[in-house]
């Protein structure tokens, strides 16, 4: 009777935490903005079939090696429905992804994003009573102005100028910029 109850009890805090939750590289619900251990996560939206966050994949790579030592915890996350462990290993072998990632089909990081395209990032920091608030969230930075009109080098660095303002312990008032990408399916 005991280990029936144990059982059911362990059931139920399994199926209440997995709701919705993405899936990690493991195969298990995660939610990676409960990092109590980061100063800030970073989430990068992106998109296998996405010409624009493919193209991007350097860049992340950069940031994530520059600031990981100044505790600032990155994923990589796969919101569309059609994403799954083979497309995203295919896609992580062919350019070279090291990043940690989430599958997010459900889109639970993608409603507390508010992300609507790939590539897209959002910023999250944990308040004061422990949750985690966005203070970012959009593009990377502005090289890619709307669809086949970019610049060669960015202008604005978006997405660093926030994570380097943390790091320095600046306030960073939370904002949003417009992100030229794929549009996320659902």
């Amino acid at each position: 009777m005991r280990i029936q109850m144990l059982a059911g009890l362990l059931f139920a805090a399994m199926s209440l935490s997995a709701a919705g939750l993405p899936i990690g590289m493991d195969g298990n619900p995660i939610d990676p903005l409960v990092d109590s251990e980061s100063k800030a996560v970073v989430l990068f939206f992106m998109a296998e079939d996405c010409p624009i966050s493919n193209r991007y994949v350097p860049l992340m790579k950069s940031l994530q090696k520059k600031w990981a030592a100044q505790k600032i915890a990155f994923w990589t996350v796969y919101p569309n429905n059609d994403s799954n462990t083979e497309t995203i290993e295919i896609h992580r072998k062919e350019f070279d992804i090291d990043l940690p990632y989430l599958m997010d089909g459900e889109h639970y990081l993608v409603d507390r994003a508010e992300a609507t395209v790939t590539p897209e990032c959002a910023v999250f920091v944990r308040g004061s009573k422990g949750a985690s608030t966005w203070v970012y969230h959009g593009r990377i930075n502005d090289q890619y102005l709307q669809f086949g009109k970019w610049r060669r080098v960015p202008t604005r660095n978006d997405l660093e100028d926030v994570i380097s303002a943390l790091v320095n312990g600046e306030n960073v008032i939370p904002h949003y910029e417009s992100s030229v990408g794929c549009y996320l399916s659902n």
